[in-house]
């Protein structure tokens, strides 16, 4: 059975929690039911198979789970094939939004090496966030006798990558995962891998895993509010923010009525929201270029000086960008789409494939058309044209807001997707690869710019 403890599992660990203000949250599992374990499993080259189960009898002590990896033989050449498994385990998950952001981690778990030729396993503690298997540098299972015991302690983000799931399996150690207030689910589980070079015959790896246990700690005790977004001291926060928080309340023992306090003054907080349920709140548009000053409280106690957060916002631009300033193998059909910030009025659309893009003016060429506020998309390639293959292209969005101000927009870019034909089509004016009626119309609106154009077509 999986099971889940929120306090302490000891006098002595309680105690030396409560010293260091910190308050763990334990998933263990000594039994390893089968029903208490979902398998994501990946392959390479020739792939293989894993295979899981429940053993009844030899475990440490008792029940446990068996792994069974066959790798099939790599193929000529120098591509091995490799399978790795991610073994989560049903309901160890942990939400940084609401029960605290991680200060560190404890692992442990108990593995015995059961295959005939003693190759064992590469395995690792790991966690799903935002759909990336991140796990810490693995072990690998001994060559020896018996079960022994594999304990990690104090980790933190940094000490987790990311585990690639295609060709090569590597670990991406420049992504990490978010322990922070403002990080997403987190599942928690261990990874088990195996790779074969020689190519004829397959291995077989098998090892048994028992007592897996892990340990997240906490800086938030139960009956604290913790901020989640803005972060302190962020800036460029959108003027759409809403304030969110967390309150850890694990035995649901609290009578929950926030006071929000919000001020641009450190010295005059004042509550601008009272007996609010819920843990976010929408204080409206918020002033561009300005530092916010912000606390919660529980019902009508005052904000010390340590409870007060500060963020800044940016200013009035279109924000959200799509494509992504700098994205690479975009359509040669694209829409634009941004999201307006604060009074917009409407927007001055700006497109081209000159970087000087920040100098024009409404009459240039580059400029394109006022949209009305409540169009937030446009589409560059009217009357079924299409965008240079592999060219780049700069694009701007000004917001005219309701005073008559205008504000400039950042410079963004992009890069279409390079077709590459083998061999070379004819008539392909394009780039895309097909011959049809969109190279006439291409070639009609470019026939005065040879550079735009294949060679045979220019003078």
């Amino acid at each position: 059975m999986v099971r889940r403890v929120l306090p302490a599992i000891s006098i002595l660990s309680f105690f030396v929690s409560s010293l260091s203000h910190a308050w763990p949250h334990q998933f263990l599992d000594p039994n390893f039911d089968d029903s208490d374990w979902n398998l994501n499993a990946y392959y390479a080259g020739k792939g293989g198979l894993i295979l899981t189960g429940q053993n009844a009898f030899g475990g440490n002590p008792s029940t446990y789970r068996v792994v069974d990896h066959f790798v099939d033989e790599a193929s000529s050449g120098s591509q091995s094939s490799s399978i790795v498994g991610f073994h989560a385990m049903t309901g160890a998950t942990y939400l940084p939004s609401t029960a605290g952001p991680i200060t560190a981690i404890d692992y442990s778990m108990d593995y015995l090496n059961m295959d005939t030729y003693l190759a064992g396993h590469r395995f690792a503690l790991a966690l799903l966030q935002d759909g990336k298997i991140y796990r810490i540098v693995g072990d690998l299972s001994y060559s020896g006798s018996g079960w022994r015991n594999t304990t990690h302690r104090s980790l933190k983000a940094d000490d987790f990558g990311v585990q690639e799931t295609g060709p090569g399996f590597g670990l991406r150690q420049d992504q990490h995962p978010n322990f922070e207030a403002d990080g997403s689910q987190i599942e928690f589980g261990f990874l088990t891998a195996n790779s074969n070079t020689t190519t004829d015959a397959t291995m077989r790896q098998i090892v048994g895993y028992d007592n897996w246990s892990v340990c997240v700690h906490t800086n938030v005790m139960p009956g604290e509010i913790f901020f989640v977004t803005p972060r302190h001291e962020a800036v460029d926060v959108l003027l759409d923010s809403y304030l969110d928080w967390g309150f850890f309340d694990p035995n649901s023992e609290y009578n929950k009525a926030f006071t929000v306090f919000l001020t641009t003054d450190p010295n005059d907080l004042t509550p601008i929201a009272a007996d609010l349920t819920e843990t976010i709140f929408n204080p409206g548009p918020l002033e561009p270029l300005t530092k916010y000053y912000w606390a919660v409280t529980l019902g009508d106690v005052l904000p010390t000086v340590s409870d007060i957060r500060s963020f800044t916002t940016g200013d009035a631009i279109a924000v959200d960008l799509d494509p992504a300033d700098g994205t690479d193998g975009v359509t040669a059909t694209p829409m634009l789409r941004w999201t307006g910030q604060g009074p917009v009025d409407s927007f001055d659309v700006y497109f081209g494939d000159d970087p000087n893009i920040a100098d024009a003016g409404v009459d240039s060429p580059l400029y394109h058309a006022n949209l009305s506020a409540q169009f937030t998309a446009f589409d560059p390639t009217p009357d079924s044209t299409i965008l240079l293959p592999g060219h780049q292209y700069f694009w701007r969005i000004d917001q005219r807001l309701e005073g008559g101000e205008i504000k400039q927009g950042n410079t963004w870019s992009f890069t279409t997707i390079d077709f590459i034909c083998s061999p070379p089509l004819l008539g392909d004016t394009n780039g895309d690869c097909v011959i049809n009626m969109q190279d006439f119309i291409y070639l009609e609106q470019h026939w005065l710019e040879c550079h735009r154009v294949p060679d045979i077509f220019c003078p």
